[in-house]
C-alpha cells in the first residue's frame, strides 16, 4: 500500500497539493486515517532528551516511554522516543493499512528504499541520509509504550460522587521485523513489517481520525501544522456531533497538550497560530480566532466528509 504516490497531486509540490484540495472535494482514495489516541498526545515535534515524555490534556494524563536496546559495545541504552514528521507518516501508513484492511500486520515492502518511497520520501544514504533517519524512527516506534490514565465522576446506589481512576498501558507494536542494515549482502533480506498491539489496533480502528492525504503531504514540512490540521479536524467533528457551533480552548490546555516544557505558554500560542494559518491553506472553511488567553474554534464541517471516513 502506498499513501502518496497513486494520488498525482502528492507527487509534486506542496504548492500542487494545495492546488488540488481546492479543486476537487475529497474522494475516498485521498482518505488516510489517524489515531485519535495521538491527537490527545502529540509525538514530539523533534528530539526529546529524555526517555519519557508525559503530556496532559484536561483530566487525561499520557506518558510515552522509549524503550532499550543493546548497542555494539553491549552497553544498554534507551532507543529515544520517536519525533518529527517521519514519525508521524509512519503512524498514518500504520494506522491507514490497519482501518483499510482491517489486519494488524502491516507489510513494509522489501527494503527501506521502497518504504521511503511509498512515504512519498526522498532516498538518501550516508550518515545523514533518508535511510538511516527512516530505520531509527521504526525503531523507536517499535519499542515505546504508551501509558494512558484519567478520571471520571460517577454516582453510587446511594447518589453520592464518587472519582474513578482508570488507564490503560501497552505497546504500539506487538511485534516487528525490520530489514538488514548491512550493505552488500549477498542474500535478500526479509520484508519489513509490524504488527499492532491488539489494544491498539482495535481502538485505532473504533477511533481513527480521517484526513485528506493532500493536506498531509501540504503540510509534511511542518508536523506542529500537520498535528493542528489533526486536532482541528478532530475538534470540528466534535462540534459537528454535538450540535455545537463553537469551542473555546485555554492556551494554557493547549500548551500542556502541544508545547514543549520549557517554552512559554506565550510563544507556544503565537507558533500555534502560525500552525493554523497553515491548516486554513488547506481547508479555507476551517475558522477561529483568538481571545485573551483562548483560542476559538468556529463551528465547520469535517474537512472529510462522514460519508467517507470508512
Amino acid at each position: 500500500m502506498s499513501l502518496f504516490s497513486n494520488i498525482p497531486a502528492c507527487r509534486g509540490s506542496q504548492a500542487d497539493a494545495v492546488a488540488a484540495l481546492r479543486q476537487q472535494p475529497t474522494q475516498s482514495t485521498h482518505v488516510a486515517f489517524w489515531p485519535v489516541r495521538f491527537v490527545w498526545t502529540p509525538l514530539p515535534l523533534r528530539p526529546f532528551p529524555h526517555p519519557v515524555r508525559v503530556t496532559t490534556n484536561g483530566q487525561f494524563v499520557s506518558t510515552l516511554t522509549s524503550g532499550h536496546v543493546r548497542d555494539t559495545s553491549g552497553v544498554v541504552r534507551p532507543v529515544g522516543l520517536p519525533y518529527g514528521m517521519l514519525a508521524r507518516l509512519i503512524v498514518l501508513f500504520l494506522v491507514t493499512h490497519a482501518v483499510r484492511r482491517g489486519e494488524p500486520i502491516v507489510p513494509l515492502g522489501p527494503s527501506l528504499a521502497s518504504f521511503l518511497r511509498d512515504l512519498a520520501v526522498s532516498c538518501t544514504g550516508g550518515s545523514n541520509g533518508r535511510i538511516k533517519y527512516l530505520y531509527d524512527q521504526l525503531a523507536r516506534l517499535s519499542s515505546c509504550t504508551l501509558s494512558e490514565c484519567w478520571s471520571q465522576y460517577e454516582r453510587d446506589p446511594k447518589g453520592r460522587t464518587a472519582q474513578v481512576d482508570m488507564g490503560t498501558n501497552g505497546a504500539l507494536v506487538e511485534r516487528f521485523a525490520l530489514w538488514h542494515r548491512t550493505e552488500g549482502a549477498a542474500h535478500q533480506p526479509p520484508k519489513g513489517c509490524f504488527e499492532l498491539s491488539p489494544h491498539f489496533f482495535e481502538t485505532t480502528r473504533q477511533a481513527a481520525i480521517p484526513l485528506d492525504i493532500r493536506a498531509v503531504h501540504a503540510l509534511r514540512r511542518h508536523p506542529l501544522a500537520f498535528d493542528a490540521y489533526s486536532w482541528a479536524t478532530y475538534t470540528a467533528a466534535r462540534l459537528e456531533r454535538e450540535g455545537r457551533r463553537l469551542v473555546v480552548v485555554g492556551w494554557s490546555q493547549l500548551h500542556d497538550q502541544f508545547g514543549r516544557p520549557n517554552r512559554r505558554t506565550k510563544d507556544f500560542a503565537q507558533a500555534f497560530c502560525r500552525a493554523l494559518r497553515l491548516v486554513q491553506l488547506v481547508w479555507p472553511s476551517f475558522h477561529f480566532h483568538t481571545l485573551p488567553g483562548r483560542l476559538v474554534i468556529t463551528s465547520a464541517r469535517p474537512h472529510v466528509p462522514r460519508t467517507l471516513s470508512r
